[in-house]
């Protein structure tokens, strides 16, 4: 039998298995692989009729299921843009077609190549290799777009959660594996699709360079993209996915235009759209492709088809961004990400890079300056963060992503040299470029069933059990305040417990941060952490309408000062809140309605500010009180203040320039130092101390006491005392009895004044003289009758 000349419209007999219940995982591994027939085979092989001969069989099959790919990705965008939501029919009734038509043109398959069973091989090492890999923060992102479009049955508009924000990002993944999740009532495919994109991007590179070149380049350049550079497993473990299919497109373009065909101008269309709907970086890729236009007249109308096509998807974008998102960009990537030389060897691999350099040689004059511009404009992007160039949209172009860009053009050009230098020892130069990314595979983390979601750490294991208890006991209505947006297992709650958070992990160019108010918000959660029961804190829980709190055991380092400066232990014995979960260092706390018990800041000792520097913070406390420092400052330019203590960051400060003056609580440190791009205006600076109880100035009183006609106790409270030398106490004398006085020194309590009450009715006081501290602690305990006090006077 010759399966180059299959009658496609058979394949269709495989759509029965769609609408067997799914149940095991055999069931729906055969309804993944009738999807990839059905869905992309079959319209691929039909769009790609006229390219097929430029392939061998298992190239062929791969070429035409890509195809497939770019034209679901545009299908799906485009119901959406029609308000058409999709279903097993609308998704089989391209291939239907397709399947006609190709079998009406009598569409052949090419003939097999046995060296590309090489190929085969090095993809399924490599699917082997990477398909349980513990996905990262980026897959949080993915994993909550595929639950949308899987809800709506189409690509969304604006976010579940957040119905004020529109959606605007790249989506062209994450149909794909809606499809396939569709299909298979399987909800665990994101890594195992995305490893599989990674296949395909071996493959496209065999295509890629085999078509300007020879076909043993290309099949070196498919095993150097595979094996030799970092990026592809890299972005694999951290789960930016859409960065894979932008791997896969770009060679996939460069084999359509070698194809010299005026009559594919609709499919390099198809996938120049397709491209954009995957990745909003291919954007990038016109600047190499500007270098063919003369040569290559079909790409100016397939560009301007190609933008009609991603009229869906480029009608959603947002391109204004405001001063504060800049600067949250900025400090989020921009400046941690800043160009350094190391990022070549780091993320490509000196001998691949040094390889691509040399492999220039070989070049004939348009591929040689088609990669140049290709190289060159990305290196030149990725060098423009270290002099602090500003064009548009500048804050968007991260160094370490544009490095890693150049992998494709460096390794393509690597596999050249490779061939030419080592004649028939070229296996021996590949071994050589492949051997150093070996212990990276090895060691990358591995996946391991969680409740939710697969990963590595224990501790997002343990966050994951909060969020089963979020899905279990709460409304999907609730709010829940989290530790932060990013390098939190909070984060995750969005995608996996479909809660809305205050600090959601979203598409940062769908404006949330703007909108959603997460500068000032994390400005102002310090209060909260800090000091739970003050009033500041009711007030911003109640503006927000929060109903849980959610704190993670899973915290990355850059932001782990922000799950430092919660006070734990409060929050647990706060009458205000209740503790309702709690595995390792995840809590959840229920934040009670009713009225509530308020603690209050008491000024410890005034402090100032030398050139950023605390200057005269020391304390003669009388016991060690927990302190913090509250500072308010002029809100009078846009950028990041940071706060330093002697033990790394303490706190990142947004300045949104609203001219307004702002105050902020912060942990006390002796050491605390202020980075700010300009000289920030502080108006006041106190050390100060949260306690129950009640504040009077200079003095206060503990909950103990009953405020009425008088301050009044009935059997054992205390005074807190802020930097005086004298108590002048004016009480009733009601009823006889005594009233011992103890002052707290270093944990001990040691007897201040003794007075003695006759029941006279008089008013009376007494002056007590007090030690030299900044802070003190009077026990106070009352025996017989309760203690009525008129007033309490300190100098």
């Amino acid at each position: 039998m010759d399966i180059t000349k299959v009658r496609y419209s058979l394949i269709l007999l495989f759509g029965f298995v769609f609408f067997i219940p799914s149940g095991s995982f055999v069931i729906a591994t055969v309804k993944a692989c009738a999807a990839f027939a059905l869905f992309y085979f079959l319209p691929g092989v039909f769009l790609s009729k006229k390219l097929l001969d430029k392939c061998n069989l298992l190239s062929g099959s791969v070429l035409a299921v890509l195809v497939g790919v770019c034209f679901h990705i545009v299908y799906v965008y485009l119901l959406g843009f029609c308000g058409i939501s999709f279903n097993m029919y609308v998704l089989l009734a391209p291939g239907v077609v397709c399947a006609v038509l190709a079998d009406y043109y009598k569409v052949q398959l090419p003939k097999n190549d046995p060296r590309e069973l090489y190929l085969v091989l090095a993809g399924v090492i490599f699917f082997l290799l990477t398909y349980n890999l513990a996905p990262g923060e980026d897959a949080n992102g993915h994993l909550m777009v595929i639950t949308m479009i899987l809800e709506e049955k189409s690509v969304p508009l604006t976010y579940t959660l957040y119905p004020e924000l529109s959606l605007s990002y790249h989506m062209g993944f994450h149909v794909i594996v809606s499809e396939i999740e569709y299909t298979t009532g399987v909800g665990t495919l994101l890594s195992v699709t995305g490893s599989l994109f990674g296949v395909f991007v071996i493959f496209s590179s065999y295509l890629c360079v085999k078509s300007f070149y020879t076909e043993k380049a290309g099949l070196i350049s498919g095993i150097l993209i595979g094996f030799g550079v970092l990026p592809l497993l890299y972005y694999l473990s951290y789960g930016a996915y859409a960065s894979i299919v932008l791997f896969v497109m770009q060679p996939l373009v460069i084999f359509l235009l070698y194809s010299k065909d005026f009559s594919d101008i609709p499919l390099l269309s198809l996938v120049l759209a397709a491209g954009v709907m995957s990745h909003s970086s291919f954007l990038l890729f016109w600047i190499p492709l500007l270098t063919f236009f003369e040569k290559y007249k079909m790409l100016i109308p397939s560009f301007v088809l190609s933008l009609v096509l991603s009229i869906p998807h480029l009608v959603r974008i947002q391109s204004s961004y405001s001063l504060q998102e800049v600067v949250q960009l900025y400090h989020l990537w921009y400046v941690p990400e800043v160009f350094r030389v190391q990022m070549v060897a780091e993320r490509i691999g000196l001998l691949v890079f040094v390889c691509g350099i040399l492999g220039f040689i070989f070049l004939k004059r348009r591929e040689f300056i088609f990669f140049l511009v290709w190289v060159l404009s990305l290196l030149f992007l990725a060098l423009t963060s270290v002099v602090d160039v500003e064009f548009p949209f500048w804050f968007v172009l991260f160094a370490n992503r544009l490095v890693d860009f150049m992998v494709i053009p460096l390794a393509f050009v690597a596999s050249i040299f490779v061939i030419e230098i080592g004649k028939k020892k070229y296996y021996l130069l590949v071994l050589l470029l492949v051997l150093p990314l070996v212990p990276h595979f090895y060691s990358i983390p591995r996946s391991s069933d969680g409740l939710l979601f697969p990963t590595d750490s224990p501790e997002f294991a343990a966050d994951q059990e909060g969020i089963v208890w979020l899905l279990q006991n709460t409304d999907e209505s609730v709010i829940i305040l989290n530790d932060w947006w990013t390098g939190t297992g909070s984060s995750w709650i969005t995608s996996l417990g479909m809660r809305r958070l205050i600090f959601p992990f979203l598409y940062v160019h769908d404006h949330f941060l703007d909108i959603l108010d997460i500068p000032e918000k994390s400005r102002d959660i310090l209060w909260v952490g800090l000091t739970p029961d003050s009033e500041e804190s009711h007030e911003l829980l109640t503006n927000w309408g929060v109903d849980y709190i959610f704190l993670s055991s899973y915290v990355e380092d850059r932001v782990k000062w922000r799950r430092d400066t919660w006070n734990i232990t409060q929050l647990v014995n706060s009458p205000n809140y209740e503790p309702v979960f709690q595995k390792g260092d995840t809590y959840i706390f229920k934040v009670k309605k009713e009225e509530w018990t308020y603690t209050h800041l008491f000024t410890l000792k005034n402090v100032e500010f030398e050139k950023g520097n605390l200057k005269n913070s020391g304390l003669h406390e009388s016991f060690p009180a927990r302190k913090l420092i509250r500072i308010t400052y002029k809100d009078s330019f846009t950028g990041m203040v940071q706060f330093w203590s002697g033990r790394g960051l303490m706190a990142e400060i947004p300045l949104l320039d609203t001219g307004e003056v702002t105050t902020i609580v912060l942990p006390f440190d002796a050491f605390l130092r202020i980075e700010s791009p300009q000289p920030l205006t502080v108006v006041n600076a106190e050390i100060v101390t949260d306690l129950s109880g009640y504040n009077l100035g200079n003095t206060g009183l503990s909950s103990d006491w009953v405020l009425n006609e008088y301050m009044t106790l009935d059997d054992e409270g205390y005074i807190y005392i802020f930097g005086a030398r004298t108590l002048t106490l004016l009480y009733k004398d009601t009823a006889p009895g005594t009233i011992n006085i103890n002052i707290l020194i270093d944990e001990t309590w040691v007897p201040l004044i003794v007075i003695n009450r006759t029941g006279d009715n008089l008013l009376k006081k007494e002056t007590i003289t007090l030690p030299e501290y900044h802070f003190l602690i009077l026990g106070i305990k009352v025996y017989n009758s309760p203690f009525h006090v008129v007033s309490l006077e300190v100098h």
